[in-house]
């Protein structure tokens, strides 16, 4: 046997000891680890490459950056790119740096706040950068701005972390982004923003954020109070009583199965007890439940390995011990990811 096959023979061994130590699950836990480091080793890769191209070609990218809202530096050259790597058991980064330098080793800062001049002087010496003269409404500057790009994991909460630095603003910008969202999408607009080209890279991190946090506000209500049926009429909610019944399908080989909006919830799991039995060994006895609330048919995960949602059109949303509301139509899967050798797949469709 080879060292890395014996390495995967005792982490095994490790993980199954944990989990009866602990009663979690380790597997899935180290599946989520696996999930982070290839989403991280794919932004490696294409980075590696990105850089190979950069050094033959040695485009011209000229850059201004915003200065905390008091100015923007114009002409300034990005040059000598860098990729590293840092990998210890704690975390994996990946880094893409480089310089931006003054063309002609002088450039000038324009849009400047007069209010803010003397914040803006000791931020530009902060960043490296040496005020020659001033010429009119500009001042003219020379040096260098260290940029940079840094990926790192996030194992806890199955996330990748981002960190940018000088590379559109001086103001250091941190986003937290799901592996599941690292496509070919999200790494082309990471090579057009490099190159300062049109791109929508931080606008998609942003709403991929926004979505996430409307997740967690929507979960978040549900701690609240059930309003009183006089609240429910005098928010005009009351016309809503009399609307035709809203309907759920579930369908799990060739079983089908439906809830309306005036059903009582529904269990789903292995147990022969639940009302839409699972036959897969990822499932719990008692699984996750099915209601509807509020005008949505609710997923209630209260597993050991968690549910796994994939919307029709979008990413694979992971729950555990949450609430996850659902919309048009897609695929449910009781503690293992959503795939097509996965052969415990429910299908549902909200009408």
């Amino acid at each position: 046997m080879n060292a890395l096959e014996d390495l995967k023979k005792q982490a095994k061994s490790v993980l199954k000891d944990k989990e009866q130590a602990t009663g979690k699950n380790e597997s899935l836990a180290a599946f989520h680890h696996g999930e982070v480091t290839n989403a991280l080793e794919k932004i490696h890769e294409y980075l590696n490459a990105f850089l190979e191209q950069l050094r033959i070609v040695e485009p011209s990218v000229e850059v201004s950056l915003e200065v905390n809202n008091t100015g923007h530096i114009n002409g300034l050259k990005a040059q000598n790119y860098r990729l590293y790597t840092e990998n210890t058991f704690e975390q994996l980064s990946v880094g893409f740096s480089f310089i931006l330098q003054c063309s002609q080793r002088q450039c000038q800062i324009s849009d400047i706040d007069e209010a803010e001049r003397d914040k803006l002087k000791n931020k530009l010496r902060h960043l490296g950068l040496e005020i020659n003269h001033r010429e009119g409404e500009h001042l003219e500057i020379s040096g260098q701005i260290s940029a940079s790009l840094v990926f790192r994991s996030n194992y806890a909460r199955r996330r990748v972390n981002l960190s940018i630095n000088n590379i559109l603003s001086s103001e250091l910008k941190t986003y937290e982004i799901d592996p599941d969202n690292i496509d070919d999408a999200f790494i082309n607009h990471l090579g057009n923003y490099l190159l300062h080209r049109d791109n929508a890279f931080i606008e998609t991190i942003m709403q991929q954020e926004k979505d996430s946090a409307a997740i967690q506000s929507y979960n978040e209500e549900e701690d609240d109070p059930e309003p009183t049926l006089t609240e429910m009429m005098e928010s005009s909610l009351v016309n809503n009583l009399f609307k035709d019944r809203q309907q759920l399908y579930l369908t799990y080989h060739e079983r089908i199965k439906e809830l309306t909006s005036r059903d009582e919830k529904i269990s789903l799991g292995r147990s022969s007890k639940c009302d839409f039995i699972i036959k897969s060994d990822c499932a719990s006895r008692q699984h996750a439940s099915l209601s509807y609330r509020r005008g949505k048919f609710i997923v209630s995960d209260n597993s050991t390995n968690g549910t796994f949602i994939k919307p029709q059109g979008n990413k694979e949303i992971y729950i555990h011990s949450e609430d996850y509301p659902l919309s048009g139509s897609g695929f449910i899967s009781l503690g293992e990811s959503i795939s097509v050798d996965n052969e415990h797949l429910i299908y549902y469709s909200c009408q």
